[in-house]
């Protein structure tokens, strides 16, 4: 799929850009496809919307950095292009904060060999 769609958009002279994101695209069907069946075979019920829940923050970044790419390209500064970045990454802090709450909440539980409880 990456060489397939990489060359594609090289022949269409879409540049390197397009190339990065033919590659991103392809190991992000990849991830789904394996985190699909993973999930399936561990008994979670709709393991298609879970494998895409769990990929969404990943695409979410990727098009965030074209976006600010793109929207900053212009100004010639490249904290510009860092700021509008990190605007675009705001959506996601509740959901990294639930998710780091959630792994303390396991890590609190496990017992590792060697240490006291």
């Amino acid at each position: 799929m990456n060489l397939v769609l990489s060359s594609l958009f090289l022949a269409l002279g879409l540049g390197l850009e397009a190339v990065a994101t033919a590659s991103l695209t392809g190991h992000l069907l990849f991830a789904t496809a394996v985190l699909r069946l993973n999930a399936r075979e561990g008994g979670i019920a709709d393991a298609g919307r879970f494998a895409l829940a769990a990929l969404a923050p990943l695409t979410w970044c990727a098009v965030a950095v074209l976006a600010a790419t793109h929207l900053s390209a212009g100004s010639g500064a490249p904290a510009v292009g860092a700021g509008i970045y990190l605007v675009l990454l705001l959506p996601l802090v509740p959901l990294l904060g639930r998710e780091w709450r959630r792994l303390r909440r396991e890590t609190a539980r496990l017992t590792f060999p060697g240490t006291a409880r």
